[in-house]
């Protein structure tokens, strides 16, 4: 995903059960930019979707991997980000991220560092078990 950053966008968001996150300053002051790779060697890869909506204020990014028939639909909210449970999925997702240092970020992860690097305004970042850096 490609865009360009203009109020009202002031956060970015990535919701990322199984995989890195890397964040970094773009060189263009309004270009916001969202690159995704997925890995896997046992699941089907196209099993595992990435789900994007843009909201009052910002970008939310959600990787969503199949539910089991007996669940609840899985919901991307903008007001309630919750990571998808991967059911032991073997697909890895990584996400590649440049976007305006002025705006905000937030990141969550279960299982993967979070690299954000060169912000000027808030940025959060949360993961059960990956390693969590960020350098403004």
């Amino acid at each position: 995903w490609t865009g360009h950053s203009a109020y009202p966008y002031d956060w970015i968001s990535i919701v990322n059960p199984q995989g890195s996150v890397n964040v970094f300053p773009s060189n263009d002051s309004s270009r916001i930019s969202v690159t995704v790779r997925k890995e896997g060697t046992v699941d089907p890869i196209s099993e595992v979707s990435i789900e994007f909506f843009e909201y009052a204020d910002g970008l939310l990014f959600c990787t969503r991997y199949p539910q089991n028939s007996d669940e609840e639909p899985y919901q991307c909210d903008p007001n309630n980000p919750v990571l998808s449970n991967t059911h032991g999925h073997d697909v890895m997702v990584t996400y590649e991220v440049y976007m305006p240092s002025n705006m905000m970020s937030y990141v969550e992860t279960a299982s993967g560092p979070i690299n954000i690097q060169g912000a000027d305004q808030i940025a959060l970042g949360y993961s059960l078990s990956g390693s969590v850096t960020i350098e403004t």
